[in-house]
């Protein structure tokens, strides 16, 4: 039986036999101390390596510290204090974001150690060790949105007599022992599988740049117009594999061409799944008729050719016929000598090659146009291969995907047991589970 299974039966089983013992519902302000952070002088700026770490919010973005916070961009040591107005926060402070739009992203860290904290941030630390412990006071934090305790304005920021407001619900330490343990489990196995996912893209990263410029055919290589390639293959136009063209998006504000509609479309979104195979929106017969809209069919390579965020340059090939909004191109091929899933990777592997085009103006500003997709050179060698180098990169992508799913999974179950266990829904006060790993 997997171990989070036996975890869930585990607790199933206890809340059915646990006791009715009542938590204690205390003022933060009588168990515990919040402060804000210290101005960080330039002149201490920079050091890699010191006595005591000087975080910033920025820090908390590190992927070291997703809980716990383990680095730092900046050190001091503690022959510095004389220059710090303030004082350095202990070992098993809350920090979080307490000025700006950086408090809607609602991040709360650990500290594992003592460090400084610049004036951006706000720590809260127990004054009363034997009724809390750092780790359950965390927890209750993670229940916390940040933006409701934050003072209207137009710099938000969070003071110190909103968090002393603030109540907390207090099991024995025994109880909030066993709580932080199922709770740091389940994100022990979110980083597992994080790391397991950034893998399998360094490894699909790594393959691709393999696979496009040597082939899986030992040969020798000779220069091509986009560098390097087996001498088998040949760099050709994307325009000369079928017909480009972007798609068209029907008034939103007229309902016979958006009610009850059965052909599908899609919106530049649809184009991070590798395949489509389901749209997002639906038009009518009338909207594709009067609109003028393509039909793109199943096996096209699409692309988000326009966009602010990191949605321009995505690709993904649709399994559906379907119609796509005026910020997809599409890629119709005129033979089945091609493989699109060769065509979109790519396509992908050169995401950010297209991304600075569209942004440097090489193309239409912030955009990509089907006159220059169609001139865009890429590598193709025989059906065979195509389909072999798909293959492989095909199966790390699915590898990736598996560790995905699990990785939301655990996030849900996460997100569910951290209201259950925090509210007292389910108890787990006689709980068999080893607490050791909890930090601080």
């Amino acid at each position: 039986m997997p171990s989070f299974t036996r975890l869930l039966v585990k607790l199933f089983w206890n809340n059915m036999m646990t006791s009715t013992e009542k938590w204690a519902e205390v003022r933060l302000f009588d168990i515990a101390k919040c402060q804000g952070g210290s101005a960080f002088s330039p002149s201490l700026q920079g050091r890699k390596s010191g006595e005591l770490p000087f975080f910033k919010v920025s820090d908390m973005n590190l992927p070291e510290n997703r809980w716990t916070m383990h680095c730092a961009n900046n050190y001091v040591n503690r022959s510095d204090r004389v220059h710090i107005n303030g004082s350095e926060k202990p070992a098993g402070s809350v920090i979080f974001p307490k000025v700006g739009a950086a408090i809607f992203t609602n991040k709360k860290r650990l500290l594992l150690q003592p460090a400084f904290i610049d004036n951006n941030v706000m720590a809260v630390w127990l004054t009363s060790p034997e009724r809390c412990i750092p780790a359950f006071l965390y927890l209750h934090f993670l229940t916390i949105e940040l933006s409701e305790l934050s003072n209207p304005g137009p710099l938000p920021s969070i003071n110190n007599s909103k968090i002393q407001e603030l109540t907390i619900s207090l099991p024995p330490l025994s109880e909030q022992e066993r709580i932080a343990a199922v709770l740091w489990k389940i994100q022990r196995a979110i980083e597992v599988e994080e790391k397991l996912i950034a893998t399998a893209r360094e490894l699909k990263q790594s393959a691709m740049r393999q696979l496009f410029t040597k082939g899986f055919r030992d040969e020798p290589q000779k220069a091509s117009d986009i560098g390097r390639i087996p001498s088998s293959w040949n760099a050709v136009p994307l325009g000369s594999l079928g017909r480009i063209g972007n798609g068209s998006t029907p008034l939103k504000t007229n309902p016979a061409y958006w009610e009850n509609g059965t052909i599908p479309w899609l919106t530049s979104a649809k184009v991070y799944d590798v395949t489509v195979r389901q749209a997002d929106q639906y038009v009518t017969a009338k909207a594709v008729q009067e609109c003028h809209l393509p039909r793109v069919q199943p096996g096209s390579v699409l692309m988000a050719i326009t966009g602010q965020g990191k949605t321009l340059g995505h690709v993904a090939v649709t399994a559906i016929e379907t119609c796509v909004s005026q910020h997809i191109a599409y890629i119709q091929f005129n033979n089945n000598q091609i493989v699109p899933h060769f065509v979109r990777l790519f396509l992908e592997s050169r995401y950010d090659e297209l991304r600075g085009i569209a942004q440097g103006g090489g193309s239409t500003k912030g955009a990509l146009t089907c006159g220059f997709l169609k001139t865009f050179l890429i590598p193709l060698p025989k059906p065979d291969e195509q389909a072999r180098i798909a293959s492989v990169l095909l199966t790390i992508e699915d590898k990736a995907s598996v560790h995905e799913r699990r990785r939301t999974m655990l996030q849900e179950l996460f997100r569910t047991m951290l209201h259950q266990l925090m509210t007292g829904e389910i108890r787990v006060n006689k709980l068999d589970i080893d607490v050791s790993e909890i930090q601080p």
